[in-house]
């Protein structure tokens, strides 16, 4: 149907930097994988369950007078025995695998004003944010990209680039190929002399030809950037081969500008170096065994569920499960929590502590999300786990060691924890 909400909308795009809720509820963990997907607010890209027990995207709607929002609904592809199978991964390693061919993805506009019938595809004031939403990065992932990101720096050797005259005779046509293969992807700008070169070879055969490292040991040039990773905010995968490591290009915009590159009308077509890592360290084998080799024997329900890997999270989930474990500190937050939600004034649940306690205990303790999975014999597997990701980034916002992803003491958290709270119950 087509209703008025829908044909009068205006509808802003999210930028690069506009977390966009699109992968999991704010306020529990239903998520694209149950029955009725995931709704995101068209107007702020909060994520909303649309159905089973609490419905929090009606609830974000009418409290919000945001009525529009994209349902995703993600549906898992039957697998084949002829399907070649992943080595099994045996160490840290980057490589670049979205998973995305796995799945099925079912999208459609909701109004909820006109109690969340379904809209007319296609709408032209409507379907460039619903195209935004479905290509943006999730918010979960945005924020620990984010944390891996900022732990690069800046150096001299960008610094010292400062005064270049344009280069007019550059012409753009060698941006897209190696100017020493063929390879099309994972290309490097040398920000030098503008020379384009493919990235490294992995072990296994894959990623470039070395031609970037090759130009850097014959000329010296040692600071590049990683085409595919430009975005029109100004940022961009660097590399200074001198310093041997990622780095920040304070002025990526102007040393671009010297090749005729506009930085404003870019847009990011690959994974930056800290997208493949954060990927590759959140599917890192991690055994289920003892210290003696015995298979440790699945758990589920209310109070048993597990918390998925962020990657170097492994104190924060402890810290979690042990003071959510504590009767008064669990029964300030899992009883409660859906008259939190109806009463909290907070715009964005996912940046309300309040609201990510509430969530966290429900998620802990309903037994909602503590169901066994079963192996490719039917036998009980483990469960797949709630992941904290709106939680860490709530409590641990603007903290110059716990917004990172390295590894932390849980001591040292448990008594930052309990700062946050002492702090949001008070106010």
């Amino acid at each position: 149907m087509t209703c008025e909400h829908a044909l009068t909308a205006r509808l802003s795009l999210p930028s690069s930097s506009t977390p966009v809720y699109k992968e999991e509820c704010t306020q529990c963990f239903d998520n694209q994988d149950t029955a009725e997907g995931v709704d995101v607010c068209l107007s702020c890209f909060n994520g909303g369950c649309p159905g089973g027990p609490y419905n929090h995207a009606h609830q974000h709607s009418m409290k919000s007078g945001h009525y529009l929002t994209l349902n995703i609904r993600r549906i898992a592809k039957p697998s084949s025995d002829s399907d070649e199978r992943p080595a099994k991964l045996t160490k840290l390693e980057i490589r670049e695998d979205t998973g995305a061919d796995d799945f099925e993805y079912h999208t459609f506009v909701r109004c909820w004003g006109c109690s969340g019938a379904r809209v007319e595809s296609g709408l032209e004031n409507i379907d460039p944010t619903v195209q935004a939403v479905i290509h943006a990065v999730e918010a979960s992932k945005g924020h620990e990209i984010k944390a891996w990101a900022e732990e690069v720096t800046a150096c001299q050797h960008f610094n010292d680039l400062s005064g270049q005259a344009p280069r007019d005779s550059f012409s753009l046509d060698t941006l897209h190929q190696c100017s020493a293969c063929d390879k099309r992807e994972n290309l490097w700008l040398c920000l030098t002399c503008g020379n384009v070169g493919c990235g490294r070879r992995q072990y296994d055969g894959s990623g470039g030809n070395n031609h970037g490292i090759s130009h850097y040991e014959a000329t010296g040039h040692c600071v590049s950037v990683k085409l595919g990773t430009i975005t029109p905010e100004g940022t961009a995968d660097a590399y200074c081969y001198t310093c041997d490591d990622n780095k920040m290009d304070p002025h990526l915009a102007a040393h671009l500008k010297v090749f005729g590159i506009n930085v404003a009308a870019q847009q990011k077509t690959e994974k930056s170096i800290a997208e493949l890592q954060l990927d590759q360290n959140l599917k890192f084998d991690f055994s289920m065994t003892t210290a003696d080799g015995a298979k440790l024997e699945p758990v589920a329900g209310p109070g048993l569920t597990g918390l998925k890997n962020l990657g170097n999270s492994c104190y924060m989930a402890s810290v979690l499960q042990c003071v959510f474990g504590i009767d008064r500190f669990r029964d300030r937050y899992f009883p409660t929590a859906a008259d939190h939600f109806a009463t909290c004034t907070q715009a964005n649940p996912a940046q309300c502590l309040l609201c990510q306690l509430h969530k966290l205990a429900n998620g802990l303790w309903s037994g909602r999300y503590a169901n066994l999975e079963t192996d490719s014999e039917g036998r009980p597997a483990h469960q797949a786990g709630i992941a904290p990701s709106t939680f860490k980034a709530a409590v641990a916002k603007e903290h110059y060691e716990f917004s990172t992803m390295r590894q932390q003491d849980a001591f040292e958290f448990l008594l930052h924890l309990e700062k946050q709270v002492d702090v949001v119950e008070r106010s």
